[in-house]
């Protein structure tokens, strides 16, 4: 077992660790090079819990396609996000523009689905802007907040995370950026992602850690 497990390569490794510092790891390994291409994520899994933990193959082993519609039915997360859901983006901006982030219900977005949530990093104006869209209403409940927590080629995680009722957290690389109440969260089935943005990693989890 150990000389076949020496002489395979493992072009993907994904290791949880429970231990000092609960964490994932995730990296590959080649007789030729080792380890290499290690990521270090903070691990959302609690000991005594049941998980679903989903590998989903991307075409061609490329980044998370943008822009794009993430059904989160179809992600194991359910209909609605309600605590104690949360969502991870790892991702990095790729110009100086801007990119957007909607949690929408279901429907076709900005014509027959509601968006209770969106948040758009704007680098032009420099500040974050959260509001949300209705049918028959259009965008209301424009908020600003006058500090862009994000830099064109730095890598960032992003972390929306259930509070109270109706209420997200806005969690940028683990400090607290920002809570929004909206009217209902009950109803959300996507997750779009568009804009001058790479994503990486994407983490959803039924349950905070």
């Amino acid at each position: 077992m150990e000389g076949t497990y020496l002489r395979a390569d493992e072009p993907f490794r994904f290791e949880s660790h429970h231990q000092i510092r609960p964490q994932i790891v995730l990296d590959s390994w080649s007789k030729s090079r080792g380890s290499v291409g290690v990521k270090y994520l903070r691990s959302p899994l609690n000991i005594g819990q049941p998980i679903i933990l989903k590998f989903v193959a991307a075409p061609k082993n490329t980044t998370t396609t943008i822009p794009s519609i993430i059904k989160l039915v179809d992600q194991g997360l359910g209909i609605g996000f309600t605590y104690p859901k949360l969502i991870t983006i790892f991702g990095t901006p790729t110009a100086p523009t801007r990119f957007d982030i909607s949690l929408a219900n279901d429907g076709v977005l900005e014509e027959t689905a509601d968006i209770p949530f969106h948040i758009s990093a704007d680098f032009s104006q420099k500040k974050v802007i959260t509001d949300s869209w209705a049918k028959g209403t259009g965008w209301i409940g424009k908020e600003s907040k006058e500090v862009l927590p994000f830099k064109v080629g730095q890598s960032f995680e992003l972390t929306f995370r259930t509070a109270g009722t109706n209420e997200i957290d806005i969690i940028v690389d683990r400090s607290l950026f920002l809570t929004l109440n909206r009217t209902d969260l009950s109803k959300i089935t996507q997750l779009e992602i568009k804009g001058a943005i790479v994503v990486k990693y994407l983490i959803m989890c039924k349950k905070r850690f």
